[in-house]
């Protein structure tokens, strides 16, 4: 399989993210507060959400074995998940790039944006 830069920076972010969310994770802890169930952290690339899963992919990644272990060694001990998201999911692409109207405007109901008609015109009374 080729893994190329893209693939491998994507790669990297899953493991920054990866110590992030260990770093919050253990701060509930210190607060007494545990979470129910592991932590699921979504990333858009298909190729980064194989390489945790799946130790084949090791091969190709040698000078990043390091995040590849840290991230591979969680996901085997079902503390971590890592699961790919759909670009119909993905509502900070409203901010990032260019999306069809009807996509665009899902993604508005769903942060609760609206057109602003009602503010505009106001409401009518006699």
């Amino acid at each position: 399989m080729y893994f190329s830069f893209l693939h491998k920076v994507e790669y990297r972010v899953v493991a920054n993210a990866t110590a992030e969310v260990l770093w919050v994770q253990h701060l509930l802890q210190e607060i007494v507060m545990a979470l129910p169930k592991p932590p699921s952290l979504f990333c858009d690339n298909l190729s980064a959400t194989y390489v945790p899963n799946n130790p084949v992919f090791h091969s190709c990644m040698n000078h990043l074995a390091l995040d590849y272990f840290f991230v591979r060694d969680l996901v085997a001990a079902r503390s971590l998940l890592v699961q790919h998201i759909s670009s119909k999911a993905r509502i900070a692409d409203t901010l990032t790039k260019p999306l069809g109207r009807n996509l665009l405007l899902d993604f508005w109901s769903k942060i609760g944006v609206s057109d602003g008609s009602s503010i505009l015109w106001g409401v009518l009374r006699k």
